[in-house]
C-alpha cells in the first residue's frame, strides 16, 4: 500500500518536474516564426541561443519564462511547506532537472541557468539576488554568458552556507546543508554542460561556447 507521505511527495515532485521540462525557448522561437531553435546557433534551447538566433525580444521572453518556471513552484512549496523542509529542496531539484532533462524532448534540455536563478530567487531571495547580480556584472564585463553562469553558480554554495548558523533549538544547520548540497549539484550540472572552463584572461573565450 502506498504511504500517504509518498503520495504527497509525488504530488509535489512530479508536477514540478513536468513544469521544469517545458521547453520555453523552443516554444518562443517557434511562436516568433524562427522554427526549431535546436537547428540553429549552438543548438541549445536556452535563452542565450534564442537571443543570438532569433533576437532580443525572443531572448528576453525565453529568459523570463525559464526563470518563472523555476520561481513559482519553489515559491509555492516555500509558502506551503516551509523554506527549510527537504520536500521544498526536492521541488527545487525536480524543476531544475526537468529543464536539464525534459521528457518532452527525449531528455535533452538546456543548461539550467535562468531556471536555477529563478529557483533561488524564490527559495532564498537574498542569495538569488546576489547570484543574479554576479551573473549580470560578469556578463557585462566579459560579454560571455557561460562565464557569467559559472560565476553565479560558483558563488551559490558559499552564499547559502554563509546564511546558516548553529541553532540550539532546531535543525537549521541541517536544512542549510541541504541547500548547500542542492546548490553544489546545480553548479556541477551547469558547469559540466557548458564544457571546459577557462580563466577569462587566458584569451580563449571560444572554449566556453558551443
Amino acid at each position: 500500500m502506498i504511504s500517504h507521505d509518498l503520495l504527497i511527495a509525488c504530488g509535489w515532485l512530479v508536477p514540478a518536474y513536468l513544469l521544469g521540462a517545458v521547453p520555453f525557448g523552443l516554444l518562443v522561437a517557434r511562436w516568433m516564426g524562427a522554427g526549431d531553435i535546436r537547428q540553429q546557433g549552438s543548438g541549445n534551447i536556452g535563452a542565450t541561443n534564442v537571443l543570438r538566433s532569433v533576437g532580443r525580444l525572443a531572448g528576453a521572453m525565453a529568459l523570463l519564462l525559464d526563470m518563472l518556471k523555476g520561481f513559482f513552484p519553489v515559491l509555492l512549496a516555500r509558502l506551503w511547506l516551509g523554506a527549510d523542509t527537504p520536500l521544498t529542496g526536492g521541488v527545487a531539484l525536480a524543476v531544475f532537472l526537468g529543464h536539464l532533462y525534459p521528457v518532452y524532448l527525449g531528455f535533452k534540455g538546456g543548461k539550467g541557468v535562468a531556471t536555477g536563478l529563478g529557483i533561488y530567487l524564490a527559495w532564498t531571495p537574498a542569495v538569488g539576488l546576489y547570484a543574479l547580480l554576479a551573473w549580470l556584472v560578469t556578463a557585462l564585463v566579459w560579454r560571455t554568458s557561460s562565464l557569467a553562469a559559472l560565476m553565479a553558480f560558483l558563488l551559490l554554495p558559499a552564499l547559502l552556507f554563509s546564511q546558516g548558523s548553529p541553532d540550539r533549538h532546531g535543525d537549521h544547520v541541517g536544512h542549510r546543508t541541504l541547500d548547500f548540497l542542492a546548490a553544489s549539484i546545480q553548479y556541477s550540472a551547469v558547469g559540466t554542460r557548458y564544457g571546459t572552463a577557462y580563466w577569462p584572461l587566458c584569451g580563449d573565450p571560444c572554449r566556453f561556447r558551443r
